[in-house]
C-alpha cells in the first residue's frame, strides 16, 4: 500500500449541524430544492452538505426513510430566502449511486460532486429531522497508480473478422479452447485447469484455471461471466490474462502479477448461456449473482466449493462484468471498509480521469462504493466471500458503450486496460486475510 493511505481514512462529519429547516426537495424526475417557508415555522427539515470536489461521501441512516429525494445544487440553500429554489445540476443519478439492484433497501446513499462549490440537499422525512450517519472519503485521483499504469494498447476487435481477438458470439466451450487452451498447451507448467462441475443444464463443463509460479507469494480468485450478456468483460478478462502470460518484464505490476501471484480463475461462469442466447440468466431463467446465498444453481455450487478449497489462502475475489443500460460510464463496487477499498478508490479515479483525458467521460457520478461492512447481502458473489469469508472483494464494470462502439477494438482496449489495473494494483496490495 502507498505511505499515503491514511489519507484516504474516512472522516466523521457532524450531522446535527448540517440539518437546516424550510429546506425541501420536490420532483419526480428533475429535482428542484426549494425553501417553502420561514425556518421557524417550518415542518420540512433537510441535511445540506457542502461537497468538497475530490471526495466521496456516505450517508447512512438508523431506519428506513419515507420520502428521501437527493439533490445537487450550486446555492447554498441555507441562504437562499423563502420561495427561491435552485435546480438539480446532475440529473436524477444519486438515489440509485448504490443500491442499484435493490430499491427498497435506503439504508445509505453515496455520491461525489461534480465541481467545486456544490451543496447536496437531502429531504428525509415530513417529520422532524432523522439523525443520519455521514463520512466524507477523500480521494487521491489518480496520483497513486501513474507511475505503475497498465497500458494495454491498440487491440483487435471482438467481432470474429480475421484479425479479430475473439469473436463475441463464441460458445463457452470456443472461448476455452481458442483461448485458454493455446495457453495452458504453450505453459504447461505454469497453467493447469480444472472441471469443477456440470451447470445446471447439465450439458456444459465449467472450468476452472491454475496459473500458479514456482514461488508465489499471494492467491488472487478471479470470475467471469456470471453475466454471459456482459461478453466484454469475459473476454476482456481473457486478453489480459493472454498479455501477463507472456509479459516481457518491462512492466512491474505485470512482471510481479506473472512470477508471484497465484490466479484461480473462472473464465466463464453462465456458461449455458455463454452457449446458447448470451443472456443474463442459466437455463433455469436464475440470475445466478442471486443465488449465492442460497446456491440452488449448479453453477453457483461449483464456485463455492472452488472458493472453499482456497478460502483461508486468497488474498482478494475479482469478479468481472460489463455494465448494461447503466448511466455510468463506470461502475466499481467493494466495500469501504474492506482492506482494499484504498486501492480500489485510486485505480476508480485514475479511470475516470483518463476517459476525461480521452475525451470519453460522458457520466460525472462515476463510482459506486459499498458504506460500512458490506451491504450486499449473501446472494451476491461478493457480498458472499466478504461477509461469509472476509475475503475483500471487488466487482468490475464498465459501461463501455458509452464511449465505444459495440465489441470494438477500443472497447476491448479499455476493458483490458481498466480491469488489467485493477488486478494489478490487488496483487501489488499484498492484501491480507482477515482472520
Amino acid at each position: 500500500m502507498s505511505k499515503n493511505d491514511r489519507l484516504f481514512a474516512p472522516r466523521a462529519i457532524p450531522w446535527e449541524k448540517l440539518y437546516v429547516k424550510g429546506v425541501y426537495v420536490e420532483g419526480t424526475e428533475r429535482y428542484r430544492v426549494v425553501v417553502k417557508e420561514d425556518a421557524s415555522a417550518s415542518t420540512h427539515c433537510s441535511v445540506v452538505l457542502p461537497l468538497e470536489y475530490g471526495n466521496i461521501y456516505t450517508v447512512t441512516f438508523p431506519e428506513k426513510t419515507d420520502r428521501l429525494r437527493a439533490a445537487v445544487v450550486d446555492r447554498d440553500p441555507g441562504k437562499m430566502a423563502p420561495g427561491e429554489t435552485a435546480v438539480y445540476k446532475i440529473g436524477d443519478k444519486l438515489r440509485n449511486a448504490y443500491y442499484e439492484a435493490e430499491p427498497d433497501r435506503w439504508e445509505g446513499i453515496l455520491f461525489t460532486a461534480e465541481k467545486e462549490g456544490q451543496f447536496l440537499v437531502l429531504y428525509l422525512s415530513d417529520r422532524d429531522c432523522i439523525p443520519v450517519s455521514i463520512e466524507r472519503y477523500p480521494l487521491l485521483i489518480g496520483r497513486d497508480t501513474d507511475d505503475n499504469w497498465f497500458r494495454a494498447g491498440k487491440q483487435p476487435d471482438l467481432k470474429g473478422n480475421k484479425k479479430s481477438y475473439a469473436d463475441w458470439q463464441w460458445t463457452s466451450d470456443q472461448v476455452i479452447e481458442h483461448l485458454y487452451e493455446p495457453l495452458r498447451a504453450e505453459f504447461p507448467d505454469y497453467i493447469s485447469r480444472r472441471d469443477i462441475g456440470r451447470d445446471e443444464s447439465g450439458k456444459y463443463t465449467m472450468w476452472a484455471y491454475t496459473f500458479e509460479p514456482k514461488h508465489y507469494e499471494q492467491t488472487l480468485f478471479i470470475t467471469g461471466g456470471i453475466h454471459a450478456s456482459e461478453m466484454d468483460g469475459y473476454l476482456g478478462l481473457a486478453r489480459f490474462m493472454d498479455l501477463m502470460v507472456h509479459e516481457d518484464g518491462s512492466h512491474k505490476g505485470m512482471h510481479y502479477l506473472r512470477t508471484k501471484v497465484r490466479i484461480i480463475l473462472i473464465p466463464i461462469v453462465n456458461v449455458f448461456s455463454a452457449s446458447e442466447e448470451h443472456l443474463r440468466y442459466n437455463s433455469r431463467g436464475k440470475d445466478l449473482n442471486r443465488d449465492f446465498e442460497f446456491h440452488m444453481e449448479g453453477e453457483t455450487i461449483n464456485v463455492i466449493w472452488l472458493l472453499h478449497q482456497y478460502k483461508d489462502e486468497v488474498a482478494a475475489l475479482i469478479d468481472c462484468h460489463t455494465c448494461k443500460g447503466f448511466q455510468y460510464d463506470l461502475y466499481y463496487n467493494y466495500s469501504v471498509q474492506a482492506s482494499n477499498s484504498v486501492l480500489c478508490a485510486r485505480v476508480t479515479n485514475h479511470i475516470y480521469e483518463d476517459l476525461k483525458k480521452r475525451g470519453l467521460a460522458s457520466v460525472p457520478t462515476s463510482m459506486a462504493h459499498m458504506p460500512g461492512a458490506y451491504e450486499k447481502p449473501d446472494k451476491y458473489l461478493q457480498g458472499y466471500a466478504w461477509n461469509r469469508l472476509g475475503i475483500p472483494t471487488l466487482v468490475i464494470e464498465h459501461m463501455n458503450e458509452h464511449y465505444a462502439e459495440k465489441h470494438s477494438a477500443l472497447g476491448l482496449e479499455l476493458s483490458v486496460e481498466y480491469y488489467g489495473n485493477f488486478i494489478i494494483e490487488t496483487a501489488l496490495a499484498k492484501l491480507k486475510l482477515k482472520k
